[in-house]
This record gives C-alpha cells, structure tokens and sequence, in this order.
C-alpha cells in the first residue's frame, strides 16, 4: 500500500497558512476597530462585532503558532528584533494616541508674526454669539489661491463655534449648483444662508467682509445714523480726500447701519427714527433753536456724538453743560515723546491701552489713537440728572494751552491750563430725563444775528441775550445794549424788539439718552481712521449707542499679513522635495549605509 509522504508537508503547511492568515485578519481589524473608535465616540454594533473577532483571530494564532512563538522568542535574533518592534510599536502608539486627542480637542496656535491665522476679538465675538445654523457655500475654482485662504479663514472660525456649515464647489465643475445660487463669476463668490435670509460675497471675502456678512445676516434690524450738516461739518460721501469721512462710513454701512444725511432746521429737528445723531466738527455755529432741538431728541432717549476742533461752534461746545460736559476753548498739547507722533509736533496726541478709562467703549482697545488738534473734554461737576465718565486722557506731560501764540514757545500754566492727565473724551448718560431743560424749537423772529456773536470764546453768556448754553429757552438772543448802542462814533441804533420767548414744547421724555463728545475729528477722517486702533474708537461708540455691544471690541485689521504666495510649478517643485527628493534621499542613504556595513 502506496503512502504519500508529502501530506504531513501540506498539513504543517496548510496548517501555517492559517495561522498567519489569522494573525493577519486579526490584526487589520483591531486596527480599523481602534482607529474608527479614535475619531468617534462610540463603536458601532458591526464594528463591536468586528473588534471581537478580531481578538478571537489573534487569539487563536496565538495558540497555534505557540511553539513557535517560544522558539523565536528564545533567539538572541528574536530577542533584538522583539525590542525594535516593541519601540516601533510605542512609536506608532503614541502617535495615534496624538492624533486622536488632536481630533478630540482640536486647537489652533498661531506662531505667525503678524497672527495671520488668528481672529479679531471682534470677529470671534461675533461667531461665537451666533444663535442659529449659518449655511456657507463657498465658489472657488479647484486649487484656487482664494480657494485655499479662504478654507484658512473657516478654519479660524469654526474654532469658535459649531453653527457654521461650509460647503465648496468648482462653479465649472458642479453648474447646475451654480446656477441654482446664480453664481455667474468664476474668481469666487461665497454666500451666506441662514432661513431666507442670504447675503452674497463678491471678490472680497476676506475676514471683515465676512464678519460683515454675518452681522447683516443675523442682526434682523438696522440702525439708523444721521450726520448732520449745514454748519460746515465734514461730509460724510467724502472717500476721496484726506477730510472727509468716506471710509468711517463705508464700515458702518458694511456692518447692520443706514447712514443719512440731516439738516435739524430743514427737517424741524431730529428725522424720526434716527438712533444716533452725528456732528462731525461744525465750523459755524448751531442756532438756540438748534441746540434745543437736540436736548429734545437726547432727553426723549436718542443719542448724540459729537467730534470738536478746537475754537469751532463755541456756542454748541458751551452747551455741552447741559449734559455735565466742559468743552475747552484750549489746544490740548503733548510733552511726552513717548506719547507724540515722530517727526509732529506737539500737537498730535497719543493714547495708549494706559490713558483709557473703564468703559465699555475703551476697554477693549489694545492699540494706540493717534489724535491731532484736540481739545480738553471734561466732566462737569454738579450736573443733575446725568451720569458723566471721562473716557481718555493725556500722559502727565500734557496739557491744555489756552494761551497759544506764534511769538513764544508754548508753555503749561499752572492755575490757568489743565496741566497733567487732560481728559479730552467723555460720554454722558441721562439717568434723570425730566431733569434736562428743553426751550424753544423755533426761531425768533429779530433775533441778533443767527450763528456768530451768541456766546463769546469761553462759551459763557450773562443771561442779558448773549446766551449762556444752558439750554433752558430764558436767554435767546435779543436786545444787547452794547450792540445796540453802535460804534462810539455814530448814532444809537435801534434794534427790532425781539419777539418773547416761546414757551417750552411738550416732549415725550425718557431716560438713557447718551452723549459722546471727543474733542477731535481728525481721528475719524480718511487720512487716520486706518492708524492704530483709530477705527474701533468711533466704531465702538457707535456700536454701544445702539446696543450692539457684541459689535465692540476690536476689527479685523485688512493690511499686509506676511503670507507668501506661490505659483503652480513652485508648488510642485516643494511638493516633490517634500514627498519624493528628501525621503528618497534618505532611502539612498538607508541602503548605502546597509551595504557599507554588509561588506565589512
């Protein structure tokens, strides 16, 4: 009888087959189990199942394969090779461990010098107080520049939040969602969706237009802000010249605000519907009527800004008391090199993160102001029915000139300047509107004179028809017996009797009107609104005045970030360095090396 000598070969061999077969099925699947585990929180029934077989698998290989596990085990060879593997497996651990905390609690550190991939406290505040589901869905071309910083810039963002979903497309390759969004431009266009209600990025969609964006998108309502004019004020259409307020402008309306025009004597006071009423540095003064006007408006709850150069609209300045501010008729001047302009003059003030009071205005800026020809703004005692808080103030080497000529040298005096720490900012909220007088709103019919000569320089009238800037409708212009009498050469002349005060108007009173006054402009214009923390100055004002308070704090600064940009063939040529020449080269080096010590 014929014995085949070679089964017990194909049985050891059949045998060994499915021992490895087994270490190997195991192995892939405790691999996968573990993985799927690390980037979820929880495994899946399948995968529960998965993971058990394969414990049984290497289990079973183990029983298998156990003498020969304990014959390698006791080579000096295995001996060397278990503790390689033992330390490339710790290695592959740990990484995985990495990767899976990574995952778990991502976070995002900027190393960059100029934080290129950090947020403006502005624009996280804005994500993170986001209360319902935002859509993003983003245009780009395929490998596109935008496309990439773009992905940069969500990246940042959803840092801070969960509610926003993005979502790219090549508008060549996907048309149909294209046409659905009528996306006809191929540089890139991203639109934001959240309800029915949708806003549509164009060409730029950098970090301020997009927090932009989202703040029309889910504000719900727009503020209304009125600059006034007729009294020399700047405009605020102006975008071309250095004076003009154009780009303040061009912020607010890119944020939830409609701005408007205002003349208060063309339109009888303050248009209804205007939150925040803006005088932009009258040169010509406001008349009685006009100043009255607005202690209706801010004694009804409205709030008011007013920015002021020196010498302008001294009968406006003056009636800032009302409200329990002292406007100067000063310059307010700066000796300290560590708070002046390089290569100015004295004249333009700096104030850092230190000269800024507590408020909700000033706090959060981080930067410098740069300010040029200010005045002193200060608090006036024994104001009632208003609350009044200094915002900013000088270094103790400033000062406020009251005094300036060209002949000498200008000087602090003490017992006339305000010497050391002049405040030139403050806000003031009425917390007693019954207690703020309200005249006349209308013009008196032979009046003397309707803008000039009402208040003299320091802004303090007699009570005798000069105007004290009280504002309380007793002392409008009338007969002033020096003026009436003429020069001293000529005859007396007679001056139409003035008509008799009107009687105070019934308003509708309430509490929390507020006014800002800054005893300067210049800050706001074209020219500076770019500099430092200029911007978020006025911008912050504006936004705590109409409640935005999530809308203070500081913007996204759009200048140079220090990024680099490459071309395709530049990016391919670090690609293959990166992927292929530098590992390549130390596979070379691997194998040279190996060879070396193998002829030895």
């Amino acid at each position: 009888m014929a014995v085949n000598e070679n089964k017990p070969q194909y049985g050891r061999l059949a045998l060994a087959l499915l021992t490895w077969f087994l270490a190997f099925a195991g192995v892939i699947l405790l691999i996968a189990a573990s993985a799927i585990l690390g980037f979820a929180d929880s495994l899946s029934d399948e995968w529960k199942y998965a993971a058990g077989i394969g414990v049984v698998f290497v289990g079973a290989w183990v029983y298998l394969a156990r003498r020969s596990l304990q014959q390698a085990v006791s080579t000096r060879g295995a001996r060397y090779s278990f503790g390689a593997v033992g330390l490339i497996l710790l290695g592959a651990g740990v990484t995985v461990a990495l990767n899976i905390l990574a995952h778990r609690y991502d976070d995002r550190v900027d190393l960059t010098s100029t934080q290129r991939f950090s947020l403006a406290d502005q624009s996280a505040s804005v994500v993170a107080g986001l209360d319902r589901t935002v859509e993003v869905i983003a245009f780009f071309g395929s490998g596109s520049l935008e496309r990439s910083q773009f992905e940069d810039l969500m990246g940042s963002f959803e840092t801070h939040t969960t509610l926003l979903e993005v979502e790219y497309y090549d508008p060549i390759r996907a048309p149909m969602k294209a046409k659905q969004f009528g996306i006809t431009s191929s540089y890139g266009t991203v639109v934001l969706r959240s309800g029915d209600d949708r806003q549509t990025l164009e060409s730029d969609y950098g970090e301020e237009a997009f927090v932009n964006a989202l703040i029309r998108l889910t504000a719900g309502t727009e503020h209304r802000v009125c600059f006034t004019e007729g009294h020399g004020e700047l405009d605020p259409d102006e975008d071309s010249q250095p004076l003009g307020l154009g780009a303040v402008v061009l912020k607010l309306e890119g944020q939830n605000y409609v701005v408007e025009k205002t003349n208060l004597l063309r339109d009888g006071g303050v248009p209804p519907g205007c939150e925040i009423l803006i005088a932009a540095d009258p040169e010509v003064d406001w008349l009685p009527a006009e100043r009255e006007m607005l202690a209706a408006y801010v004694a009804g709850g409205g709030n008011f800004v007013l920015m002021l150069e020196p010498t302008h609209a001294p009968g406006l300045a003056a009636d800032m008391a009302r409200y329990g501010i002292k406007i100067g008729d000063d310059i307010v001047l700066e000796a300290n090199p560590n708070y002046q302009m390089a290569g100015a003059d004295a004249s333009y003030v700096l104030l850092d993160p230190t000269s800024f009071d507590f408020h909700k205005i000033t706090s959060p800026i981080k930067g410098g102001v740069v300010l040029r020809l200010v005045r002193s703004v200060a608090k006036l005692d024994g104001a009632a029915g208003v609350n009044v808080q200094e915002l900013a103030r000088t270094s103790d080497y400033g000062w406020a000139e009251t005094k300036l000529s060209g002949d000498t040298m200008p000087e602090p005096t003490p017992g006339e300047d305000i010497v050391g720490k002049v405040p030139v900012m403050a806000v003031a909220e009425v917390t007693d509107a019954a207690s703020l007088s309200v005249g006349s709103l209308t013009v008196e019919a032979g009046s003397r004179g309707l803008s000039d000569g009402l208040l003299g320089r320091n802004g303090e009238g007699d009570g005798d028809g000069e105007g004290d800037g009280e504002g309380d409708g007793e002392d409008a212009p009338g007969t002033n017996d020096d003026a009436a009498a003429g020069p001293p050469d000529q005859e007396p002349v007679e001056l139409p009797e003035a008509a008799p005060p009107a009687e105070a108007p019934e308003i509708t009173r309430k509490d929390g009107g507020k006014v800002l006054v800054i005893g300067d402009v210049d800050f706001a214009t074209n020219e500076l609104v770019d500099q430092l923390s200029n911007q978020d100055l006025l911008l912050n004002g504006v936004a705590w005045l109409a409640g935005e308070e999530d809308q203070v704090s500081i913007r996204p600064n759009e200048a140079a970030k220090g990024s680099m940009t490459m071309s395709i063939l530049q990016g391919i040529f670090v690609w293959m360095m990166c992927i292929i020449v530098m590992p390549g080269l130390a596979v070379v080096g691997a194998l040279v090396t190996w060879r070396v010590r193998r002829s030895r």
